[in-house]
């Protein structure tokens, strides 16, 4: 089984497909799985974009294009696609569009929903581990999307922070075996010492 790992790819999901496309000709091996490591960049709508995002869009349209070329059909990015036959997997960053995420992760009861017009990416649940199985090999794959809150932040207050029903989750999974765990965020206090998530210490404990 071969899997490709990015992260931060800020809109440019189209190139992760390129990318994996250009490595499979020139080594005649297949990739079986992408896998997102958050700021997928996946926006809805240009009202929701966050002010991040809509700063760098201004010097750099690529940032945006998630929200052009997957969010509504386009046969070109189609015909790119069918170029190879894995999907994306990803989880949540702090910069998507959480709003419309919560929206479609509320009408699914499994591991991983779809977000685009191909059926090609798709979200990864925080703590519903997901089982990707390709002939005799399995790998479980255990999510957690979005960042930890600040010490004096106001968590519940913005969608970009893990919600206390995915925390919940995680401390309810009990001894699970997980080969992967993709996040975006670290454990607490491992890069700043108001940053990270106590969820991501727990799981890794």
């Amino acid at each position: 089984m071969i899997i490709a790992i990015f992260s931060d790819v800020h809109g440019r999901a189209q190139l992760c497909f390129k990318l994996c496309t250009r490595w499979q000709q020139e080594t005649g091996e297949q990739i079986d799985l992408i896998l997102q490591a958050g700021d997928l960049g996946a926006f809805f709508s240009e009202v929701s974009l966050d002010r991040a995002t809509r700063r760098y869009a201004q010097s750099d349209p690529s940032e945006l294009g998630f929200l052009h070329n997957f969010v509504q059909y386009d046969p070109l990015i189609e015909k790119d696609l069918a170029k190879i036959s894995c999907n994306l997997v990803f989880v949540r960053g702090n910069h998507e569009d959480h709003v419309w995420l919560d929206q479609l992760e509320q009408k699914v009861e499994g591991p991983t929903f779809p977000v685009d017009a191909y059926k090609r990416i798709y979200c990864l649940r925080t703590g519903i581990s997901y089982v990707f199985q390709r002939g005799d090999e399995q790998l479980c794959v255990l999510g957690v999307g979005r960042i930890g809150a600040r010490d004096n932040e106001e968590a519940l207050q913005q969608a970009k922070y893990i919600q206390r029903y995915e925390s919940e989750r995680i401390v309810e999974l009990g001894n699970v075996t997980v080969d992967v765990l993709l996040t975006h965020d670290a454990p607490r206090k491992y890069v700043y010492p108001e940053s990270g998530l106590e969820e991501i210490s727990l799981i890794l404990e």
